[in-house]
């Protein structure tokens, strides 16, 4: 069973996608601060990040960028999301694998994190 963890400030955004997901199978992990975020994600070693690029604190650029640095993180594939105009900038700027817009369909954020997957 893949892991994914969601990193959002939104709680309703993290408890509806985490409810999505799991109906997919998955075990979902939430995080919803910067606090010990690294130390967080290493912990849990997930398969695939979906990471909110509008956070308080660090914000989701800076987090990627730091969890591409750290050796052991530095090969989950990470995915962010956005309504931000600057996504496609943003997420080759920090180094993340992919990107996803807001708002989006559940079923295109399934289909998108399947696909993501079956590449591992």
């Amino acid at each position: 069973m893949a892991k994914i963890v969601i990193i959002d400030d939104d709680k309703s955004i993290l408890e509806v996608t985490k409810i999505i997901l799991e109906a997919e199978n998955y075990k979902v992990e939430m995080i919803d601060s910067d606090r010990n975020i690294i130390e967080k994600v290493k912990k849990i070693m997930p398969d695939l990040i979906l990471l909110d690029i509008s956070m308080p604190g660090l914000g989701g650029k800076e987090i990627c960028t730091k969890l591409k640095k750290e050796t052991e993180t530095e090969k989950i594939p990470i995915m962010m999301l956005s309504a931000s105009s600057k996504i496609r900038e943003v997420t080759k700027d920090c180094g993340a694998d992919y990107w996803l817009e807001k708002p989006f369909e559940m079923d295109q954020l399934i289909d998108k994190v399947k696909q993501v997957l079956n590449r591992l």
